[in-house]
């Protein structure tokens, strides 16, 4: 009469690791503020300042991933830069670069 209930565990295909939640590191209140802040603008599209140049030249329209590579290239720019980490002057080459 008495039944007994297996757990069930989450199905996942083979060979693949079931999923673990990983814990982000919390901000304080003045990171969290300052992290939300930082928003740039580059020919006429706000980017988020926490992206990489090369991630986040693609968020304008007609970048593509081959001419956000372009870019960082030809500007010689690192691609791993942070957009917050920009100049004005660097904003302002990158703006010179895709009008031509």
């Amino acid at each position: 009469m008495a039944e007994e209930k297996k757990e069930q565990k989450p199905k996942t295909e083979k060979g693949e690791k079931p999923r673990t939640e990983k814990k982000k590191p919390e901000l304080s209140g003045r990171e969290k503020e300052l992290a939300s802040e930082v928003l740039v603008r580059i020919f006429g599209y706000d980017i988020p300042g926490s992206r990489n140049l090369y991630t986040g030249l693609t968020r304008i329209k007609g970048i593509s991933w081959a001419i956000s590579n372009a870019i960082c290239l030809k500007l010689k720019f690192p691609r791993s830069k942070k957009i917050g980490e920009l100049t004005k002057p660097e904003i302002a080459k990158i703006e010179e670069f895709l009008e031509n």
